[in-house]
């Protein structure tokens, strides 16, 4: 969610999120997959809304949000909060971690700048 929410990843549905069962029958939670910028940088604002709701919101999620569903599933402030600092600055390496792996400089400055004047 978070992830999702701070990166602006509005393609999060269901099949994104996946269970693996070990050979013992004990579930576990996949390693994550398809995270990514998923903005239409060319779309209208309603049209990049979140597949999944927060709070019951798909757009102009808050912090609050977040950690009111987090605070539901019975985790702590805390460690919502410390998720979300961490998640933030992870997404701020951004530019730093594409130019690492060669994505043209055209979408390291088109996503980079997004993500640093979003509110999200």
């Amino acid at each position: 969610m978070a992830f999702n929410v701070i990166a602006h990843n509005v393609d999060d549905h269901a099949k994104n999120f996946s269970f693996l069962m070990d050979r013992k029958g004990q579930w576990s939670l996949a390693p994550a997959y398809d995270l990514t910028f998923s903005v239409d940088l060319e779309a209208m604002p309603f049209e990049n809304f979140h597949a999944f709701s927060v709070n019951s919101k798909v757009s102009d999620i808050s912090d609050e949000d977040m950690l009111e569903v987090a605070l539901n599933f019975d985790l702590k402030k805390g460690d919502v909060l410390k998720v979300l600092d961490e998640v933030r600055s992870s997404v701020r390496m951004f530019p730093e971690i594409a130019q690492r792996n060669e994505v043209p400089e055209y979408w390291i400055e088109k996503v980079g700048t997004y993500l640093r004047s979003s509110k999200e």
